[in-house]
């Protein structure tokens, strides 16, 4: 299976969840109908400062590499 397929798969997974707790037809574990409606937008906003921080993270610590940097050169 190809990773576009397992991300498909997962994401289709989590939207039939969300939705069938969203209707009703799963438990909702005590959450008001507001915080069910918005839990993707939150979890997108979580997943973007993530990615963030690691962009931040590898930029900073990224290291000059003068052997990569002849072979480019050449």
């Amino acid at each position: 299976m190809t990773k576009l397929a397992e991300w498909l798969v997962t994401g289709i997974t989590l939207v039939i969840v969300w939705y069938n707790v969203l209707i009703g037809k799963l438990p909702n574990f005590g959450l008001t109908q507001e915080q069910i409606l918005f839990a993707p937008l939150a979890i997108v906003c979580v997943i973007a400062v993530l990615v963030l921080l690691t962009l931040i993270q590898r930029v900073r610590t990224f290291r000059d590499c003068p052997e990569a940097a002849a072979e480019l050169r050449i």
